[in-house]
């Protein structure tokens, strides 16, 4: 999601295509839901949780190359408790994010 949001970024936000995009992951994420036997009132209450958390990473990430290298690094804690090698991981995620791909 990450790499796919800092394409979206350098793209118009009126684009129809950006819309779709976040259209179509949201979709996803409750047809998945759904297969996994939620109903309805479950599916809403679960998809405002999803949908808070989602915007929640993308500012956190927003302007992760603006910020100082501590945050970065506490940010990715944040969110990749769990990585064993999780400096390594720190370090990888870094300067991935920070390859410019348009």
């Amino acid at each position: 999601m990450i790499f796919v949001s800092k394409i979206f970024n350098k793209i118009e936000k009126s684009d129809s295509n950006y819309q779709k995009f976040f259209d179509y992951i949201f979709n996803r994420i409750e047809t998945d839901l759904r297969e996994l036997g939620y109903g309805d009132m479950s599916v809403n209450k679960k998809m405002k949780v999803v949908v808070t958390k989602f915007y929640s990473i993308l500012l956190d990430f927003k302007n992760f190359i603006q910020i100082s290298e501590s945050t970065r690094h506490i940010i990715i804690r944040k969110y990749f408790k769990d990585i064993r090698k999780i400096d390594d991981f720190c370090e990888f995620l870094i300067n991935y994010l920070s390859i410019d791909y348009v």
